[in-house]
Formats: structure tokens, sequence, C-alpha cells
């Protein structure tokens, strides 16, 4: 990989804490010098999700990427990778509002109670688990729907071939020829969801700062005329990616409350519904469709990817992110958790960097971190290539679970990665 500079195939490195040192830092070497490849997994992780969903170990042992970066056994299950992206804030969107999307101009949800007459942040987490119920019964719905309907318009003659179970028992894949079943619910934004209960809980319950009847009037109107009470959301509340607790706590409640509303129902082979935090690039589209956020992020710009923090908000080092992460309970989201870090090349540079980097995928790691990933690029290089991208041909980032050339990315999916945190230490 080193020597190839290529963009595919996608390779992905295996840690376990047994790992010889010396390929380990390799690895890191390769991805800090040369465009994100390859991508790290825990393979501790990875096994416990796997056994958990039905896999014998020497099954779980034998696993590989599918997708971004969920885990599977090849060749064992039919599992859907990703029946369609799930949109946690956008439901926080609908909440406040009882049930209207002011997006839409519709009436989507359901009545969850009037938010401005809400007293305490339990009172908003309760509407909010309403409604996400609600929600994702339709998803999951449209989603059976259509993986049935591949059985008849896209059977996977070939592909059922080569996985056991379906010769055995004469049946495809999508008619239950395989002896593993599951499918995972790609969700995106979660420092989003995670700030803004922070936000609420602290600007509006504990200092009263405002009220939720002026939060959502300051909502509505996408902050204008107002940025000194949007940069008061932003200042006087912790931030996701941090280690505060305050703010964390939410995202163990956000990772476990999904998890439970999807495990209510069964995907259209009768397997489970698992829960993966990736966005591939669709937070930039999928940010179009939420107004504005108690996080202080304007409507119809960029969500957080996958699950990193939010641009910016991170400002205590990628140690604080892995151990913000770590509270969601990174074992519940049965197909993980997609990190994305950026440092920079003058931080990183030489041995000492890779002693950095190594640090913090191993603090990442011993918290049952299942992901992380990096780019290794100044600002000042992307901008120039966004510029002259015939000179910069050759630069591969990291995107989601998958690395491309920067060029080649649209000019939103660019500014979406110049504007990740730049991490300058530990």
């Amino acid at each position: 990989m080193k020597d190839l500079q290529t963009d595919e195939p996608c390779i992905t490195f295996r840690f376990h804490p047994n790992v010889n040192e010396e390929t380990f830092r390799l690895a890191i070497q390769v991805a800090r010098d040369s465009g994100g490849h390859p991508a790290f997994y825990n393979d501790t992780t990875a096994i416990t999700y796997l056994l958990s969903l039905g896999f014998t170990l020497k099954e779980a042992r034998n696993w590989g990427i599918c997708g971004c970066i969920e885990p599977q056994v090849l060749g064992k299950t039919d599992f859907q990778s990703n029946p369609g992206y799930f949109n946690p804030i956008k439901i926080l969107d609908i909440t406040l509002h009882n049930g209207y999307d002011p997006v839409t101009e519709l009436h989507l949800g359901i009545d969850s109670g009037d938010p401005k007459s809400f007293t305490c942040i339990e009172d908003l987490m309760e509407a909010y688990k309403k409604q996400l119920d609600f929600f994702m019964e339709k998803f999951v719905t449209l989603a059976n729907r259509t993986l049935s309907a591949h059985a008849f318009t896209l059977p996977t003659i070939t592909g059922s071939c080569f996985s056991v179970g379906c010769i055995e028992q004469g049946k495809l894949l999508q008619q239950k020829g395989s002896y593993h079943h599951y499918s995972a619910v790609g969700v995106a934004g979660i420092a989003n969801m995670i700030d803004s209960f922070a936000a609420i809980e602290e600007c509006v319950f504990n200092k009263k700062y405002l009220t939720m009847e002026e939060l959502i009037n300051l909502l509505d109107t996408n902050f204008q005329g107002n940025e000194p009470m949007r940069q008061m959301l932003i200042n006087k509340a912790p931030k996701f990616g941090n280690n505060i607790e305050q703010v964390d706590k939410y995202s163990h409640w956000l990772i476990n409350l999904l998890d439970e509303s999807a495990k209510r129902f069964k995907d259209s082979h009768g397997g489970p519904y698992t829960i993966l935090v990736a966005t591939q690039a669709y937070n930039v589209e999928m940010g179009k469709l939420v107004g504005a956020t108690p996080d202080g992020r304007f409507g119809g710009t960029p969500l957080a990817d996958n699950a990193s923090p939010s641009v910016g908000m991170d400002v205590n080092g990628p140690t604080a992110v892995v151990n913000s992460l770590a509270c969601c309970d990174e074992l519940i989201p049965q197909s993980g958790l997609l990190l994305n870090q950026r440092f920079d090349p003058a931080v990183v540079a030489g041995e000492k960097g890779i002693d950095i980097i190594e640090a913090v995928f191993r603090a990442h790691f011993a918290q049952n971190g299942f992901h992380i990933q990096i780019n290794v690029l100044d600002d000042e290089t992307l901008r120039a290539a966004q510029k002259d991208p015939d000179k910069y041909r050759n630069i591969l980032v990291r995107v989601a679970g998958y690395s491309a050339y920067f060029v080649d990315l649209s000019e939103e999916i660019q500014n979406n990665i110049i504007e990740r945190t730049i991490q300058r230490g530990l």
C-alpha cells in the first residue's frame, strides 16, 4: 500500500492485544503517509459482535468487512449491510415541533407533547423516544418490503452459490438460504444529537438562559439576527468528544435507545436489526433535510460525520475523543461505529508521530473501540488541491469506510473533510 498509492482495494488492519509491534507501527506509518489506508479495527470487539449474533467462535474469528465497517463472516450469512440511513437529529427536529416537520411543512410524526410545556430534560427524552419508535417502525417496514422485493427482482444466484446453506437447502440468499440472518440500520449525526440534548439541559433547564419557546423560535428562524444566542448554545454547553461526563452520558442513552428500538423488529429474513454508526458522505445530504438544531448548527448544513464529534467541537485532543466514544458502550451497536480523526502532519512526523498515533489507537481499543481511521493533511494542501486539482491528483483521503482521491470528491464533501478538527497532540 505504501508503494501503490491507490484508493483500491480497501485494506483493513485487525488489531489485537498481542499484535506484532513492528507490524502495527508499519501499518500506522502507511496510514499516515499514504492517504488513510489501512483502517484499523479491534479484533476482540468484532468477534464479540459476531458471537452475540449467533456465530460460533471458530466462525467469528474468520470475520471480514462488508460495506464500510460492518463485520461479518464471509460466506455464512445473507447480512444486509445497510438497508438505509436513519437520521436521529431529524427526529429531534420533529419532536421539538410535536410531530410537525418545519422543513417539509407536513405533520409527519405523532403527537408527543408540546415541548414548550416541558419542565425538565426527561420530558424531552420521553417525547423523543416516542417519535423515534414511531419512525423506526416506518423505516423497518419500508426496508423489509424492499428486501423482500429483491427476492423476485434481483435474485443473487451467483452469491448464493458461494454461501453456505444455499445449495444444501436449495434456496437463494433472499429465500433464507444461509444459516445466519441479520441487517444493519445506518445511523448518522450522533454528535449533533448528543450536543443538542446537552445544550438544552444546560441552557434551558439548568441555567435558564432561555426558555423552550425561545429556543424553538431561534431554530425556526435559523438564528437569523441572533448570533449571540447561537454562540451561547455553542459555548455555554459541553460538547461530545472532550471527555466530559455531562454530555457524554447522552451518547450511551442514544445508542442504547436506537438499539432497543431496532431490536423490536425482525428483518425480512427473520433476523435481528443491528445498529451501525456510519454515514459515508450522506451526512452532507441528510443535513439539507434538517433545520437548525440546538447545538448551534445552522439549518441545511452537514451533520457530524459518522461517529465523530461535530466539526471543531472536540478541543481536548484525540484521547478525549476516544474516551467520549467509549461512553457509548461500543459493544451495543453490533455493526460498529466509524471514527474519523485528522492529525497535523507536523505533529505526527517521524517516529515520535507514530508514537502519538499508536497511543491514541491503543487507548481506543483498550475501551472496546471498534474502528478508527486517520487523515494526515493540512488545510493549505487541501485548499490548494481545490484550486488546482491537476497538480494534486495523487492526494488520497479517508472519507468513511473507504479512501478516495480528494480532487474527485464533490466540493461539499471536500469542504466537510477540511472542516474536520486537526489534532495537534494527545
